[in-house]
């Protein structure tokens, strides 16, 4: 009788073994795959960073403008606005089609 009873008890857990191994197994393979996309991702990311860095313009550094004369500095400011504003244009000029499609989004 106690062989019959251990020898269930064997199959029980070697067959418990077994679906916990493939589940196991499925998991490992699912983290792999994430894992996989997440460093591809920050390949990605690093790249495009890259291109970014690389296409912004290189800032020139300026002195103080405490000791500028008056008309140096209305042309500066000035200067400065018309940069500004054309920036402000540029990304207007960018998100305008994204704002139509979501003005039109519900239409």
């Amino acid at each position: 009788m106690w062989f019959w009873i251990w020898c269930v008890l064997v199959v029980a857990a070697l067959t418990g073994a077994f679906f916990l191994g493939r589940d196991l197994w499925r998991k490992a393979g699912a983290v792999t795959g994430a894992v996989d996309g997440l460093f591809r991702a920050r390949t990605d990311a690093s790249v495009r960073a890259e291109a970014r860095i690389e296409a912004t313009v290189a800032s020139v550094p300026r002195g103080p403008d405490v000791f500028r004369e008056r008309h140096e500095l209305v042309e500066l400011v000035a200067q400065r606005r018309a940069v500004r504003r054309a920036r402000a244009a540029d990304r207007q000029a960018r998100h305008a089609p994204r704002y139509a499609a979501w003005r039109d989004l519900d239409r």
